[in-house]
Order: structure tokens, then C-alpha cells, then sequence
């Protein structure tokens, strides 16, 4: 998953409208980085390698998602 989400990182610095394509990227990871299933401890590792990878623009994405999850679990939302 690390070599997958360094891969996907350096391909899109070739991409016009590079930045679009770096949110869009932070965005796919950090919906399956912050599931519940990332915690387990021997995903976590894999998870934390995904974030170094992907970068500093996973953060805020992480942020919402974690967000969105835990709004879904207070208000009986479903499953995010």
C-alpha cells in the first residue's frame, strides 16, 4: 500500500491541474485511512505509511472524514 500510494503521489506531479489531482488523491485515502478498520494494529502501520506517502494535504482530509464518521455514529447516520 505504501509503494501504491507513492506511486499515485509522484504520478500525479505530472498531471495538469496537479493540485486537483493531489486533493482527489488525499481525499481516496483519507475515507479509507480514517475507517475504523485502519485501527486494527496490524493496519495501522500500513495506514501510517499511506499517510507519509500521500502527504501533508491528507490531513484536512482526514480531519473530515473522522468527522463525518463520528457526526454518522452520534446521529445513527449509517455507515461513512
Amino acid at each position: 500500500m505504501k509503494i501504491l500510494a507513492q506511486r499515485a503521489t509522484d504520478a500525479v506531479s505530472v498531471l495538469p491541474d496537479e493540485l486537483h489531482h493531489r486533493v482527489i488523491l488525499a481525499a481516496m485515502a483519507g475515507h479509507y485511512v480514517s475507517s475504523p478498520g485502519a485501527r486494527i494494529p496490524y493496519a495501522r502501520a500500513i495506514a501510517d505509511s499511506v499517510v507519509t506517502a500521500v502527504g501533508p494535504l491528507l490531513a484536512p482530509a482526514l480531519v473530515l472524514f473522522k468527522a463525518r464518521r463520528a457526526v454518522a455514529r452520534l446521529t445513527g447516520g449509517g455507515r461513512w
